[in-house]
């Protein structure tokens, strides 16, 4: 298999604009999430009480973030290797698909989060209305935090539909058959 693209965010984008693409996606998805959440029940006065909820919220995103990603892997018979590092004496845990995966397979696995994640925390917002500046806050944040996730996304639906995708320290390799 040849090397088709390397897509690699830090040499490609650098720290300081994937921050920036973060900080102005999570602005425009609070603005599009609240407006049209909050004229659900307008009556209704937000109850700015409960910060405990958003603080256990933010905390459990990136894990469930990550098992999310793991999970369409699971789906197609490839477990990921699990490791937990250390950065800043904070743990993370990083999932490495054992194998090369289809596109699909990966395009799935980058999508998952995104998509499972913001649907949530659309629904919470309806079901719990007082809640709704809570959920909207941490679901902006949580589409933020999966900028990176959209980049790759974009790169692997540009290339052959029978690639494969390998997954490296920091890059994605894209492959083709030769």
């Amino acid at each position: 298999m040849n090397c088709w693209k390397t897509v690699d965010l830090s040499k490609d984008y650098g720290f300081q604009r994937l921050f920036m693409y973060f900080i102005f996606a999570s602005i425009i998805a609070f603005i599009a999430l609240y407006l049209p959440l909050s004229m659900v029940e307008p009556a209704r006065k937000p109850d700015a009480g409960e910060v405990i909820y958003f603080a256990v919220i933010l905390a459990l995103i990136l894990p469930v973030h990550k098992m999310l990603h793991a999970l369409p892997l699971m789906l197609s018979g490839n477990m990921p290797k699990a490791k937990i590092e250390y950065a800043a004496m904070i743990p993370m845990l990083r999932l490495k698909p054992c194998v090369c995966v289809s596109k699909q397979v990966m395009l799935a696995t980058l999508l998952a989060p995104f998509i499972l994640l913001t649907a949530a925390g659309i629904q919470a917002s309806l079901l719990m209305p007082e809640y709704v500046h809570y959920f909207c806050l941490a679901s902006a944040l949580h589409i933020g935090w999966c900028i990176p996730d959209l980049i790759y996304a974009r790169q692997i639906v540009a290339a052959p539909r029978s690639c494969r995708v390998d997954e490296g320290r920091n890059a994605l390799e894209i492959l083709i058959e030769k």
